[in-house]
């Protein structure tokens, strides 16, 4: 009868770990190839406008929503009204002060844990791009080829390297105007005040492509997706320069 018991007790640590373990997959959202693979549903994906912007970046919003489900609209415009075409729950209101990197820090600190982050600038060639594919070819990259970084070909970084297979090639450098990061990599800085340190958003993307590399990710670039905007900018661009060179010194040695 002891021996019986034993056995029983025996069987229920094995199924109450076996339970547990699964339960802390769900949680923290660790993917892999033999346990769990990123679905559409766990990509967050942001619209940055800002005034110049508005319109196109409601037609992107439009468009880009039909494909990825959790899409939403970083409006820095106080005077503009996005919720006149868009839901308001998809909506995240910002004041005229913000530029790329607070709009950047709120759409991670918004993105829940576990997701694969995402950002659209405003002024981006939307109806030009196969958003469908995009969303393939993502999930492909983070699923299949150990991606961290994913981008389309951005026309300010043309220089690719190594070739993977078919449209896909490891890159120094994505561009920020559409990529995604997955948690692995934003997790320990998803609270960073990149709005005060880097206000224009240069070196976000430098910081993320070298962390993929520290961390044995690859840095992806799906060159078959070409991206246009009409690469106008509004701020002094040697200032955002001096600023990156200070981000990239500050966020490498920040602890959350």
């Amino acid at each position: 009868m002891k021996y019986n018991k034993n056995i029983t007790l025996t069987i229920l640590i094995i199924l109450v770990s076996i339970l547990i373990f699964f339960l802390a997959i769900q949680k923290y959202k660790q993917y892999d190839g033999f346990i769990n693979k990123y679905t559409i549903n766990d990509v967050y994906l942001y619209i940055f406008s800002w005034k110049r912007v508005n319109d196109n970046a409601v037609k992107t919003y439009n468009i880009v929503s039909k494909v990825f489900p959790n899409t939403y609209f970083i409006n820095c415009d106080e005077h503009f009204n996005a919720s006149a075409f868009i839901p308001s729950d998809k909506i995240i209101q910002l004041e005229d002060s913000y530029y790329f990197g607070g709009q950047f820090q709120e759409g991670m600190r918004h993105c829940p844990d576990g997701k694969i982050y995402g950002n659209v600038v405003g002024d981006v060639e939307a109806d030009k791009i196969d958003w469908n594919k995009m969303a393939d070819s993502l999930l492909y990259a983070v699923n299949n080829l150990n991606a961290g970084v994913f981008a389309p070909d951005a026309p300010n970084y043309p220089n690719v390297g190594e070739h993977i297979e078919g449209p896909y090639h490891i890159v120094d450098n994505t561009d920020e105007t559409i990529f995604f990061i997955i948690p692995e990599l934003y997790k320990k800085y998803k609270n960073y005040p990149y709005h005060t340190k880097t206000k224009y958003g240069f070196g976000i993307d430098v910081f993320y492509c070298n962390l993929t590399n520290k961390m044995g990710k690859r840095t992806i670039r799906d060159t078959s997706i070409k991206v246009g905007t009409d690469d106008v900018h509004g701020y002094n661009i040697q200032h955002a320069m001096e600023q990156m060179g200070e981000f990239l010194k500050d966020i490498e040695i920040y602890q959350q």
